[in-house]
């Protein structure tokens, strides 16, 4: 009997012994599993956050194509008035050399 009670007191100990590391395995299984998601959620941020510097972006060049085809507009525009006004010069000194 007495060996009888040992065995069952190492079985007992072997189980609980066992049952602590499988507690403890599984608090490390979910506090991994933790680290995980919370990665994965770092990771989705950061996604949804360069998609939105992405746009941004986009929005920028945009603009600035529309500023640049406004400053070439006005650029055309400036010539064809240069152009003009040297032609009237011309024309002014053709009537002054005509006319006197």
């Amino acid at each position: 009997k007495h060996i009888r009670d040992k065995v069952e007191r190492l079985r007992f100990e072997a189980t609980q012994s066992s049952d602590a590391e499988e507690r403890e395995r599984a608090q490390r299984l979910e506090e991994a599993g933790q680290r995980e998601r919370a990665a994965v959620a770092n990771v989705q941020a950061v996604k949804q956050e360069q998609q939105a510097l992405n746009d941004r972006m986009s929005a920028c060049n945009e603009k600035l194509r529309d500023a640049r085809d406004a400053q070439r507009r006005a650029n055309e525009v400036l010539a064809n008035l240069k152009h003009q006004a040297a032609l009237q010069e011309l024309r002014r000194r053709d009537q002054l050399a005509v006319f006197g």
